[in-house]
């Protein structure tokens, strides 16, 4: 088995990562079953309601995790940003309030999100809690990379500073 950590993450693989994080649930804490994520996104048309794809975002949309684009589609084999991927980590984590122990100077970030946003929220957070970086050096240098693809081993990295 490969996990290609060098291949860039997609959406539908970071909702598995962060469902199977939750136990794997497939009711709520009401007994309440997430459903079938084909009703919720007409691009799922090919994972049947027993495929762990299914089930994540079944979960992840009920639970308020993900929102699919504006078109109602959801993007399953869509790389995902690292914006995307903060937000939906800040919302698995229950957008926790925290200390902004640092400021966040990110020139991709302060000043294009508006403060009271969840994007804006969920990298400050990241930040702040030593989830997630900018980066310091390169092209990018003084940004947070909001619209970068995530490659899987930053998906485990994030993954594992927030579980520490």
């Amino acid at each position: 088995v490969y996990f290609g950590p060098e291949r860039e993450c997609q959406r539908r693989e970071l909702m598995i990562f962060l469902w199977r994080m939750a136990g794997s649930p497939e009711v709520d804490r009401n007994g309440r079953a997430y459903g079938d994520a084909r009703d919720y996104f007409p691009d799922l048309g090919a994972y049947e309601a027993s495929t762990a794809t299914n089930k994540a975002i079944a979960w992840g949309y009920k639970e308020g995790i993900v929102r699919g684009f504006s078109d109602g589609t959801f993007g399953p084999s869509l790389s995902v940003n690292r914006k995307d991927t903060m937000i939906m980590l800040y919302r698995y984590a229950g957008k926790p309030y925290y200390e902004r122990t640092k400021q966040m100077t990110f020139s991709d970030v302060a000043g294009v999100y508006s403060e009271s946003t969840d994007t804006y929220n969920a990298i400050c957070w990241a930040y702040n809690q030593g989830i997630a970086n900018g980066y310091s050096t390169g092209a990018y240098a003084g940004q947070y990379g909001c619209l970068l693809s995530c490659l899987r081993e930053h998906i485990v990295t994030f993954l594992y500073r927030y579980s520490r």
